[in-house]
């Protein structure tokens, strides 16, 4: 009896490991998603919505240039 309950908590302690571990890395991932893309793609792309993403979508932009005198060559 007490080696079935041991055996359990083994089991019970290595999923929460994995868990812990897998929360760990998707935090991670996350966060270096939200480093390099807008914080509204960011989740979308973490949660696999490709197909959403690909299908794209229209809208009005402005692009504004500047060049610092003598920073570029």
């Amino acid at each position: 009896m007490i080696l079935m309950a041991g055996v359990v908590l083994v089991i019970a302690a290595r999923r929460a490991r994995a868990l812990l571990s897998r929360s760990i890395t998707d935090a991670r991932h996350s966060a270096n998603l939200t480093r390099f893309l807008p914080a509204e793609l960011a989740p979308r792309l973490a949660r696999g919505a490709l197909p959403e993403l690909r299908a794209g979508s229209r809208g009005e932009m402005g692009i504004l240039f500047i060049d610092i005198c003598g920073f570029t060559a």
